[in-house]
């Protein structure tokens, strides 16, 4: 009887935790539709998702800012960048450009 009440305890607790942790967007959003959240980068133009082959290039800042655009957000690690303000012909520039596997556009 005891080590029942523990168990339910337990998972009352975890269940109060994981709802207090909760996004209250993603709980009271209709199904299907998307929370959009607007940054200042959105109204300077596209942002596009910059897939590298490993670590970012040297200078891939500079880059973005030569054809217009700004790094929004780096990572390190070579997974990701997104860029905004860049227009689709620089975006097809940082394709062509060495260590980039792809670019895709995001809305």
């Amino acid at each position: 009887m005891m080590r029942s009440l523990q168990y339910t305890l337990a998972i009352l607790s975890g269940t109060a935790l994981l709802a207090s942790c909760s996004d209250a967007d993603a709980l009271t959003s209709p199904i299907g539709t998307t929370v959009a959240t607007v940054h200042p980068a959105e109204s300077r133009g596209a942002r596009f998702l910059v897939i590298f082959e490993g670590t970012p290039p040297a200078g891939f800042a500079a880059r973005v800012a030569h054809l217009g655009g700004t790094v929004e957000w780096l990572d390190r690690r070579g997974a990701a960048v997104v860029v905004g303000g860049l227009s689709d012909g620089g975006a097809v520039s940082l394709l062509r450009s060495a260590g980039v596997a792809g670019v895709r556009r995001i809305e």
